[in-house]
């Protein structure tokens, strides 16, 4: 048996009011805290949100106009050599991108010509800045 396990007893209470008394405990009591304090709140699901607002809810991909199946992909993440786990939640690491573009761009759908779209729009954007 472990320690400080929160059982539920339906004789005693209702399942409603045991998962109000346990809510955030963990099944050690305390374990469900937050592993990081420094997540914002809403998390992802509000940078999600800013990010489709951003991208005017359409694929970020260049002369790509596509509405359906909007992901959010990380530009820079924690194992690409993102500075920490901040990163993650940052509006300007993050950008919305249709499924087939999504997969392309974590390279489970190579596709050369998507690849080239891209590389060409990066080098228009980087070059037209000077």
């Amino acid at each position: 048996m472990v320690d400080n396990y929160e059982f539920w007893d339906p004789n005693k209470e209702s399942y409603k009011d045991y998962k109000k008394r346990t809510k955030g405990k963990g099944m050690r009591g305390g374990v469900g805290k937050k592993k990081n304090p420094e997540i914002p709140e809403g998390g992802l699901s509000k940078i999600r949100q800013q990010a489709l607002k951003r991208a005017f809810y359409k694929c970020e991909w260049p002369e790509c106009d596509d509405n359906q199946w909007l992901e959010l992909a990380h530009i820079k993440d924690i194992g690409m050599g993102g500075r920490d786990a901040r990163t993650k939640y940052e509006l300007d690491n993050v950008c919305m991108l249709c499924k087939f573009h999504h997969d392309v761009y974590d390279g489970r759908n190579m596709k050369k010509v998507e690849v080239r779209k891209l590389l060409k729009s990066h080098l228009f954007n980087k070059w037209a800045k000077r």
